[in-house]
C-alpha cells in the first residue's frame, strides 16, 4: 500500500506524465517497492510491477513488455529551482527520504506520515551535491541510532555530519578540498570511524 502524499499535486491513477527537462537522480525506495525520481524542483514517487515470467518462445518474447508503472505522488520544493540530490535507505525498511535543493536547503520527508519532519535551511554555502546515509553493516556492531546520521558535501569545500534527531551539524570537515566548481562525493565507512571524500 503506497504511503500518503506529502503536500503533493493530485495524481490520476492512470496518468504518467512525461518529464520536462532532465531527471537528475533516481533511487529505489522502501525496500525496492517504489522508485523515486528527481526532476526540476519535484520529487516523484512511482510504483512499478515487473513481469518476471520469461516466455519460452521467441515470438512471445518479442511482444511489448507487460510491466507497468504508475505515478503515485509528487512533492515539490517551492523555493528551489531544482532538487540537487536525494537519499533514502536501501538496506532496511524506512519511509524517510532526504532531499537537497538548489536553495541550499535539506528536507527530511516521512512518506508514511505524509509530512516534512525536518527542514534545514542554508545547510551549506552552496547547494548540496552529495548525501550519504549510514545504513550499517552486518560485519560491524554500531547502535541503531546511528541511522539518524547523514553526511553531506557541497562545492563550498565542506563536509558536514548531521544528526537528524538534533537537526544540527555535529561535525564539520574543512580544508581537504579547494574546488568550488565540481561536486565532491563523500561516504561514511561501515565502522563509522572514517569519512572518504574526493
Amino acid at each position: 500500500r503506497p504511503p500518503p502524499p506529502l503536500a503533493s499535486t493530485p495524481v490520476s491513477a492512470v496518468d504518467n506524465p512525461a518529464f520536462c527537462g532532465e531527471v537528475r537522480q533516481a533511487s529505489f525506495f522502501y525496500l525496492d517497492r517504489f522508485v523515486l525520481l528527481a526532476n526540476g524542483n519535484a520529487l516523484y514517487l512511482y510504483s512499478y510491477r515487473i513481469d518476471r515470467e520469461a516466455p519460452a518462445h521467441d515470438a512471445v518474447r518479442a511482444v511489448e513488455l507487460r510491466s507497468t508503472y504508475r505515478l503515485r505522488h509528487c512533492w515539490e520544493v517551492p523555493a528551489a529551482h531544482y532538487i540537487t540530490r536525494l537519499a533514502c535507505p536501501a538496506s532496511y525498511l524506512s519511509p524517510m527520504v532526504v532531499v537537497a535543493a538548489s536553495d541550499r536547503s535539506l528536507a527530511v520527508l516521512d512518506w508514511a506520515s505524509g509530512a516534512e519532519v525536518r527542514r534545514i535551511s542554508d545547510a551549506h554555502e552552496r547547494a548540496v551535491t552529495s548525501i550519504s546515509l549510514y545504513e550499517g553493516t552486518p560485519h560491524s556492531s554500531v547502535p541503531a541510532a546511528t541511522r539518524d546520521l547523514m553526511l553531506t558535501a557541497a562545492a563550498d569545500g565542506l563536509l558536514k555530519l548531521w544528526d537528524l534527531r538534533a537537526a544540527g551539524c555535529v561535525r564539520s570537515f574543512s580544508g581537504g578540498h579547494t574546488n568550488r566548481v565540481f561536486p565532491i562525493g563523500a561516504s561514511l565507512s561501515p565502522c563509522l570511524r572514517y569519512v572518504a571524500c574526493g
